[in-house]
């Protein structure tokens, strides 16, 4: 979308602010969000992941918050000596295919007026 660099608060009201007009105009049933905008880092500046599985199977590295080791961390990816990893299951960018199909299955159409 489009919605440049920020605060992850900045990031997601710049979001909202622009879906907004276009949920309104065509009214969905469904609205699927899949991921977010932080997602994809190599290197995650945190003591914890809600994607462990990118950690255990992924290249992500989880490095905590101490600044020395985030820069030190950062300075290894930089320099290609990254962590060697696969792609997790299920995090190979078909995530909404996969929702779509569920959501066909599942809900009811509704026939054109």
């Amino acid at each position: 979308m489009g919605v440049g660099s920020g605060s992850h608060a900045l990031q997601t009201a710049e979001i909202l602010k622009r879906i907004e007009p276009v949920l309104e105009e065509h009214r969905p049933d469904v609205v699927v969000v899949v991921g977010d905008v932080n997602s994809t880092i190599a290197v995650l500046l945190g003591e914890n992941t809600e994607r462990p599985v990118t950690i255990s199977e992924g290249t992500n590295l989880l490095v905590g918050t101490d600044p020395a080791k985030i820069v030190a961390a950062a300075w290894e990816v930089l320099a290609g000596k990254g962590k060697a990893g696969k792609v997790p299951p299920l995090c190979d960018g078909n995530a909404a295919r996969r929702i779509v199909e569920v959501l066909l299955r599942l809900v009811p159409r509704k026939k054109a007026p």
